[in-house]
């Protein structure tokens, strides 16, 4: 009797836990919105102007939204944001950039392909890729990264791609200046004055800068000065057809205080055992960039390129551990003329439904050619780049380089989720 009432509650619990189970409750729906947030970084589009980026590691740098010290291209403010990045701040005035992917030198930036707006701007984009200029941080609209293989399109660095995006000037104004005046420990004086707008019934877009950058550090023998200025034009001919012209020139003028033996380090880092030794770089720009739209799916893009540019070291190159007697000072002098030139098309089209594929092919030529001399300069110790004699005593090579790519890609949308 006692086992037939235990059953008979048990039931009547389960009956009361289903039709418990079966009340619902329904809530009124509730839509949370808010407005994008001006994030600093994140990946690029799929699909950007006339490039592809879906499928590929990329990173994207806003240099409006970010917290950094723009005046002195401060890296590890700037690039923080990045995975993976080695950081070498070379020198005191962010004059050279220095970064390296995973496990690669930063020497320079010479394991990236270094470009701005789309076009090369290291010394030799194939045979000698260091980068002597780096954009003014304060002229920059945002920094494109693409990682590794992803950017074989680009150039055979393990590195990748960084793609420097210059500012533009504003499009519902005429005409727009901005300066900015920075002062910092050891002598840093930056000054940096923009101007730009839109004109001509809002088919002519035009901005410019110029940067005066100078400077010393906490070890002796430091001093420099940089000039670097910029100039864009882009004219609307029709609503389809656009041409871009650019010039950025670049140069500057530094003393270079030398290395310390591990015991000089140890001893007093701040010293400089060099007096006389000197580095001076001049870059100048010139790039012609055509756009045409045959419709909303279907785009041409033209960029044509020159770097005409120097580089020269003069001073007492030989092992530090070794003082400088006075005499006469090592003169490395490097002149670099490059020319390029790369043809994109990009068309969508629907595949499967009203789902958008893409395709891109493109053309790349390119020649290069590097002059280096080595020779023997004057004993004094002022910035007088010349050689002694007329001709180099040590060495002269030329070094050319061409190049010819094709390249090809497609995505294949399949589905709203592959």
């Amino acid at each position: 009797m006692k086992r037939l009432i235990t059953y008979c509650l048990l039931f009547i619990i389960s009956v009361d836990y289903l039709s418990a189970q079966d009340k619902v409750d329904t809530l009124t729906e509730v839509q949370v919105s808010t407005a994008r947030g001006n994030t600093v970084s994140g990946k690029l589009k799929d699909i950007e102007g006339t490039s592809i980026y879906a499928g590929k590691k990329t990173e994207i740098i806003q240099l409006k939204n970010i917290n950094a010290n723009l005046a002195t291209n401060n890296t590890r403010q700037i690039y923080a944001r990045v995975p993976g990045l080695n950081i070498w701040e070379y020198d005191r005035g962010g004059l050279q950039l220095g970064i390296g992917g995973r496990g690669l030198s930063p020497n320079r930036s010479s394991n990236f392909n270094i470009r701005q707006n789309g076009y090369d701007i290291s010394a030799d984009a194939l045979g000698y890729p260091e980068s002597y200029y780096s954009p003014s941080a304060e002229a920059l609209d945002r920094i494109e990264i693409v990682r590794g293989a992803a950017s074989l399109q680009y150039g055979p660095h393990f590195g990748g791609l960084v793609n420097f995006v210059m500012k533009e000037g504003p499009e519902n104004s005429p005409f727009e200046f901005t300066t900015r005046q920075t002062g910092g420990s050891f002598g840093l004086f930056n000054s940096f004055n923009s101007f730009g707008g839109t004109v001509a019934k809002d088919k002519l877009n035009y901005y410019g800068f110029y940067q005066y950058k100078t400077g010393d550090s906490w070890r002796p023998n430091s001093h420099y000065d940089q000039h670097n200025a910029y100039a864009h034009l882009a004219y609307d001919f029709t609503p389809k057809f656009k041409v871009t012209a650019e010039y950025t020139l670049m140069k500057y003028l530094a003393q270079q205080p030398g290395g310390l033996t591990d015991e000089q380090f140890e001893e007093d880092p701040s010293v400089s055992v060099r007096a006389r030794n000197w580095f001076k770089v001049d870059w100048n720009l010139i790039a012609l960039k055509m756009d045409y739209l045959f419709s909303e799916n279907t785009r041409l893009n033209w960029r044509t390129y020159t770097l005409q540019g120097s580089r020269d070291a003069l001073g007492v190159l030989s092992y530090i551990n070794r003082p400088d007697y006075g005499g006469n000072r090592d003169y490395m002098s490097d002149r670099y003329s490059n020319y390029g030139s790369e043809l994109r098309f990009i068309h969508r089209y629907n595949l499967v439904g009203n789902l958008k594929s893409t395709f891109l092919a493109g053309a790349r030529a390119y020649k290069g050619l590097t002059n280096r001399k080595q020779g023997d300069g004057d004993d004094g110790s002022d910035a007088n780049f010349v050689f002694i004699g007329t001709e180099p005593n040590k060495s002269s090579y030329k070094f050319p380089g061409e190049n010819l790519a094709l390249f090809a890609e497609n995505i294949f949308q399949i589905n709203r989720a592959w």
